[in-house]
């Protein structure tokens, strides 16, 4: 254990469980209490993406499967995902079990960093960092209860990295099984998360320093140690992150895919993004996903309090940072490894391709270990210096915490938009327990639907993806649907998003039930009148054009490999017209844009003149905008009416476009 005469140190104490059993027992039971209270508040509700942790843990308690990486992606390792499936085996899958994981991690986070305040040299500040991760700001208690992969079990695997590190900077001559133990965390974190990358970088340098700082005989026996604890550290760290060189060695190393460095344009704006949001949001001034401080002025009383603090620690550790610039190291309370560790992460985070994450800035959740640790020591300092400011410092961090959870009310954290404002409910059992009772087993809907619909019913029920954002993460369910026809599949839209679809629909004579349930509404039975409808040939119909009239005919011959184009970028009021000599008796339209997808009109009106001289309005004004939002794709258009005895079909393009003409492969006429 670190010594009293350490040079620069504020407090040393050796650790005794005994005296400080009763205090951890307090912070834990405080920490558990804000976050069930919190999360309790919240119902326990997940999230799709954490439905996906949730789902993946259901299969692997099935022996169904037993993921490397979380679906659809190849980083963030499934450890969670084990650790859920572990617990669905005991208690059974539910959103309640599956954030207990990220829960207990959290709780074992707070006994980790006391561990780590008395590595470095001081069980006060031991006592203090782990009251202030046991009472957090609010960024970190959302974090607490969100099974998104592993981002709690990153920051335990960091410190016990960070322990195990520390007191191996201690040993005189350390044995390569304590340096594989230390590259085995490093290399298990790796897999996990590569945020395990905050850790390790300022860990391998400290290790590097204490080499050149030990006494060797020669050169040679420097050289040979180190070359013998580098090949043991290199087998341990592929050994803890076996699942992830596996992996990678079966599919072309496709993780470092996504190991990319911003743009030099894009890190200005991640820095921006840090100063004014990110760590803002880290530190207690403003809540995730924000842009208003918690209370007037946060950000700068915040800020200035956490900067004083750590001012003092850099004050007090002054001498052993010049020595650090030697390559020398305090290995009794390597304290600088803590500082060393805040510039290495948010330079990363800077440099990085998720530097943009600055609105929920989960990547510098690893800040809190060192923030913590050196807070401690900077009220320690503050209150060596004057009681009642070390006092007031403890106090007021502790408070800013709380404020940033419980002023005003539970900061709890929104569901998913799915539509202009409207979100995906906070209670889906209506909903899952229709779809149950009718044995629907297949429906359309949006991701942050969906995929908690699956969790939720046991995969029951599945989904296709509706709109954006369209990540796959479970392509069997887009097989199923793709084999089923997921044209016509039941639809799980919020209310504005419904308001379009059923217009969209009805243009396309497709029929449906409607239900509100779980404040959504939900289309089942779509029945398509245009099953019956067949395409008739126009023999004696003329086609005209606003816009190269000469190619007209082209639309109505038959042969989908031709086309008539505007032959210039659409504008506002060009005109198709389709006048037949002798009136047809018609049910329906279909445009085909073949393969001019790109081609297709920006905004389109059709109307139809009837026998006796009167027009009837097919798509009207923002018509075909709703009839495009349900399409999504293909080059496939059928709009039906009540039948007719029809002398002249008009389609009017009403949209601008910079650089497409306006086609139309095909125009079928329908009976």
């Amino acid at each position: 254990m670190p010594g009293e005469s350490s040079r620069g140190l504020i407090s040393v104490a050796p650790f005794d469980l005994r005296q400080d059993w009763k205090f951890l027992g307090v912070c834990l039971l405080l920490g558990l209490a804000v976050r069930i209270d919190f999360w309790g508040a919240n119902q326990f509700v997940v999230d799709s993406d954490e439905a996906i942790v949730g789902l993946m843990a259901q299969h692997i308690a099935a022996f169904k499967d037993l993921p490397a990486f979380f679906y659809g992606q190849h980083y963030m390792g499934s450890l969670e995902a084990l650790f859920a499936a572990v617990l669905f085996l005991i208690v059974g899958a539910s959103s309640l079990a599956l954030k207990a994981v990220p829960l207990s991690c959290s709780l074992l986070l707070v006994l980790l960093v006391y561990q780590l305040g008395v590595e470095f040299g001081s069980r006060g500040a031991a006592r203090l960092a782990a009251l202030f991760v046991a009472l957090p700001p609010q960024m970190l208690v959302v974090w607490s209860g969100m099974a998104r992969g592993g981002y709690m079990e990153i920051l335990c695997i960091g410190s016990l990295a960070l322990i195990c590190g520390v007191r191996w900077l201690r040993l005189d001559s350390p044995w390569l099984r304590h340096t594989s133990i230390v590259a085995a965390l490093l290399g298990l974190g790796w897999w996990v998360n590569n945020q395990i990358v905050y850790f390790a970088l300022p860990l391998v340098f400290f290790m590097g320093c204490a080499f050149l700082q030990r006494p060797f005989k020669t050169w040679a026996e420097r050289g040979r140690q180190i070359s013998q604890h580098a090949g043991a550290a290199l087998a341990a760290f592929v050994v803890g992150g076996f699942p992830f060189w596996f992996h990678n060695l079966l599919n072309n190393f496709v993780s470092f895919e996504v190991v990319q460095r911003a743009r030099s344009a894009d890190m200005l704006e991640h820095v921006e993004g840090l100063v004014k949001s990110a760590l803002p949001m880290i530190i207690g001034a403003r809540r995730q996903w924000h842009t208003e401080d918690v209370f007037l002025g946060a950000t700068p009383i915040v800020s200035g309090l956490t900067a004083y603090l750590l001012l003092l620690v850099l004050h007090r550790r002054r001498y052993q940072l010049r020595q650090l610039f030697m390559l020398r190291i305090d290995k009794g309370a390597p304290i600088e490894l803590l500082i060393l560790m805040i510039p290495i992460v948010l330079g990363i985070f800077c440099m990085s391709s998720f530097g943009f994450l600055v609105e929920s800035p989960r990547y510098l959740l690893p800040l809190y270990i060192p923030l913590s640790i050196l807070s401690a020591f900077g009220v320690l300092s503050a209150y060596s210096l004057n009681r009642a400011l070390g006092v007031a410092s403890c106090v007021g961090l502790l408070v800013i915490n709380l404020a940033s959870t419980y002023l005003g009310g539970r900061a709890l954290p929104g569901e998913p938009v799915i539509f202009k404002g409207e979100r995906v409910s906070k209670n889906h059992s209506e909903l899952n327990k229709f779809l149950l009772d009718r044995k629907i087993e297949l429906v359309r809907a949006n991701y942050w639907i969906g995929y908690r619909l699956a969790f939720e019913t046991e995969e029951k029920v599945r989904f296709s993806i509706f709109k954006q954002p369209e990540t796959v993460r479970i392509p069997a369910y887009e097989q199923d649907a793709q084999r089923i026809g997921r044209e016509y599949l039941p639809l799980v839209l919020v209310p504005g998003e419904a308001r379009i679809v059923k217009r969209a629909l009805d243009v396309q004579g497709i029929r449906y039930e409607e239900h509100n349930l779980s404040g959504y509404k939900v289309l089942i039975n779509l029945q398509p009148v245009s099953l019956g409808l067949q395409p008739v040939r126009a023999t004696q119909a003329v086609a005209s054009a606003s816009d190269n009239p000469l190619d007209a005919g082209k639309a109505l011959d038959g042969i989908p490999g031709t086309r008539w184009g505007s032959a210039r970028p659409q504008v506002p009021g060009m005109t198709f017209v389709v006048n037949f000599e002798v009136p047809m008796k018609l049910r329906g339209v279909r445009y085909e844009l073949g393969e001019w997808t790109h081609d297709e009109p920006t905004e389109l009106l059709m109307d139809i003149e009837l026998n006796d001289g009167t027009r009837r309005t097919i798509l009207g004004e923002g018509d075909y905008a709703q009839v495009r939002y349900l399409r999504e794709h293909g080059s496939s258009m059928l709009f039906a009416f009540e039948p007719a005895l029809v002398r002249r079909v008009r389609l009017t393009q009403m949209g601008s476009q910079q650089f497409f003409d306006w086609s139309i492969a095909e125009l079928e006429m329908l009976q």
